[in-house]
């Protein structure tokens, strides 16, 4: 029976049943001195990467009544995160209504999540005039002056958003969707925690993130989602390019 074989050093096709030797190049094919030829083999290791985490809370009075879950809820997502990243970095952000003179400020300013704690436990809410608010300016705030950490390879992003009320226009005419979509562009994970108006269901969708009902008594289960997403998010995958031995088959093999 003829064992037609492809000669692996000149490509020359034969019948190799008879003679194990390529008639072209004379190179033997035979169980007992295979030739070896080295692939390439990809290792992958995976570690954990570091985490910054925006948050954004309306002290406005209509927060009020949401005070203790909007304290209570950062907590959940911290343990989890905590566990998970190499390091965790966290931006305390507040907003009000600007028409009523309250700036979206700065709390924590990359702190750890053991700095970011008192901050949030020390949040008073009051002020702003009856709804709507300037929501969407205090997102565009948290968007353009948080230090981003964009490198892939070392850092998930993610801002979490307490939210009451309905929104006022942005004063810079940038819509719920178009913010929404700038936090996506950049791989930022956005969650918003928030009455449930439409702006605030567009900009979570345009960002391709979750939307969940504020509360005064937040949900673990929801929480430990927001925290399940992030910490998904953590491992990073780092490849090695190996070479592994292996030995052209035999005739027949």
């Amino acid at each position: 029976m003829n064992n037609n074989t492809t000669c692996p050093s000149c490509a020359a096709g034969f019948d190799a049943s008879a003679n194990p030797a390529c008639p072209n190049c004379g190179f033997q094919i035979n169980a007992i001195n295979l030739p070896v030829v080295f692939q390439p083999v990809r290792r992958v290791q995976k570690s954990a990467a570091s985490v910054l985490l925006a948050l954004l809370v309306d002290i406005t009075g209509s927060t009020g009544k949401f005070s203790d879950g909007v304290r209570l809820a950062p907590a959940m997502i911290f343990r989890t995160i905590q566990a998970k990243a190499r390091t965790t970095k966290v931006y305390l952000h507040t907003g009000g209504d600007l028409d009523f003179g309250q700036q979206c400020t700065l709390v924590c300013d990359g702190g750890t999540i053991d700095q970011a704690t008192p901050a949030l436990a020390s949040l008073s809410f009051g002020g702003g005039g009856d709804a709507p608010e300037t929501h969407l300016d205090s997102i565009e705030a948290v968007l353009t002056t948080t230090s981003w950490e964009l490198d892939p390879r070392t850092w998930r992003n993610a801002v979490v958003g307490f939210l009451t009320a309905n929104t006022k226009p942005s004063r810079s005419g940038v819509t719920a969707e178009e913010l929404g979509a700038k936090f996506k562009n950049l791989g930022i994970l956005f969650y918003l925690v928030a009455e449930d108006f439409p702006f605030a269901r567009a900009i979570t969708d345009a960002a391709g993130g979750l939307f969940f009902p504020i509360s005064n008594h937040p949900d673990p289960a929801q929480m430990q989602q927001i925290a399940s997403g992030i910490g998904q998010s953590i491992l990073v995958t780092a490849t090695r390019t190996a070479t592994r031995a292996m030995t052209v088959p035999a005739p027949g093999i």
